[in-house]
């Protein structure tokens, strides 16, 4: 990484939010800037077991505890929106990484 970049791995990143020109990587233990648009950035980590919630935010599925109609429930508690027309995909996506993964601690409000 070039001068002021910083690495990240991937599976600490809890969700990925839009801010401005900007997109704030929320991890365990901290909350990281970066200057990319939330598409590029949904790119980048295409195939790593995230899903894209709504139109500012990118979940990783290993976080997951609660899928509800309008919200996405985190393991550290944090509500992440959900748009209503990404409600199938996101659940789709998270049962499919469910099965992959054997992960079956999670709650659906149906």
């Amino acid at each position: 990484s070039g001068a002021g970049d910083v690495d990240v791995w991937g599976v600490e990143i809890l969700y990925v939010e839009k801010m401005s020109h900007n997109v704030i990587l929320h991890t365990l233990t901290d909350s990281l800037s970066m200057r990319k648009t939330i598409t590029e950035t949904e790119e980048l980590l295409k195939g790593y077991g995230f899903v894209r919630t709504h139109i500012g935010y990118i979940v990783n599925l290993e976080y997951i505890k609660y899928i509800s109609s309008k919200d996405v429930i985190l393991t550290n508690l944090k509500t992440v929106p959900i748009s209503r027309h990404n409600i199938k995909l996101i659940k789709d996506a998270f049962l499919k990484w469910s099965v992959k993964t054997n992960e079956w601690s999670f709650w659906f409000n149906i």
